[in-house]
């Protein structure tokens, strides 16, 4: 049995690549599924994102929407490495102290 082989089958190594694939595609879906509405929001209901947000102001809510979408990203990419720091990283090392 290869090395390779063998850690692939150490059980640790099959939880670490479980909760990075589950964690990594819950995000990437919420990112998604964000930018797509906020597209749609701007495909079918321009008038909303182009309102101001308050008489007299010249900021509209898409400016607001759109910023949002782009700070989603930032606090989901903080919420991965703050996750992967915390679970990931023991996992990983309970691997190498195992010599899985």
């Amino acid at each position: 049995m290869s090395e390779l082989e063998r850690l692939r089958a150490h059980p640790a190594f099959r939880q670490l690549a479980r909760q990075r694939a589950m964690l990594g595609w819950g995000l990437a879906g919420t990112m998604t599924a964000t930018y797509f509405a906020f597209i749609l929001c701007v495909a079918f209901r321009p008038g909303l994102l182009g309102a101001p947000i308050a008489a007299g102001w010249t900021t509209s809510y898409g400016v607001v929407a759109g910023v949002g979408v782009i700070a989603l990203g930032f606090v989901l990419t903080a919420a991965y490495v703050l996750l992967a720091n915390a679970r990931f990283d023991a996992l990983g090392r309970l691997l190498r102290e195992e010599g899985a």
